[in-house]
Order: structure tokens, then sequence, then C-alpha cells
């Protein structure tokens, strides 16, 4: 192999190392800005679950409070221990 051969040789190897390092370097930002993307739809999603969540055990707090109340004003209990009782009854019903 001569000189002149040698030297377009490591040129050509130096220009495909060059080209590796852009696409790798390009490739490397993209998986970064993938990762983000990634992250923001997965919190998203934990967010709107939670949400979700918190929504139901309202309305189920709120159908309560709707069927006590309802279950007072027609009991229309003359004390605090007559109430008591009722609430008892209806929570040991429920279990």
């Amino acid at each position: 192999m001569g000189r002149k051969a040698a030297i377009i040789w490591v040129s050509m190897l130096s220009m495909e190392v060059c080209i590796f390092l852009i696409l790798f370097i390009n490739q490397y930002r993209n998986l970064g800005s993938t990762i983000e993307r990634e992250r923001i739809t997965y919190v998203t999603e934990i967010k709107d679950q939670m949400v979700g969540n918190i929504q139901m055990e309202k309305n189920v707090q709120m159908s309560m409070v709707n069927l006590y109340g309802r279950l007072i004003k027609k009991i229309r209990p003359s004390h605090f221990s007559d109430l008591k009782d009722m609430l008892e009854r209806t929570l040991l019903g429920m279990c």
C-alpha cells in the first residue's frame, strides 16, 4: 500500500467516524426529547387517574351525606342519641 493510498484510507476512515459521531449525537438528542415526552405523558396519566379517583370518592361521600340528610329529615330525631342510634344501625347495615 502506497503512501497516497494510506492517506486516502485514513481520510475516508476519519470521514466515516465524523459522520458516525454526528449521527450518534443527533440520535442521542432525539432520545432525550423522547424520554421527556414519555415522562410528561406518564405524569399526565397518573394525574388524570388521581383526579378521577378523588372525584369518584367525593361523589361517594356526597351521596352518603345526602342519604344521611334525607334520613335525618325523614326521621326528625328529637335527641342526638336517637340520631346516633340511627347512624350506627345504618353503618352496621352497610358492613
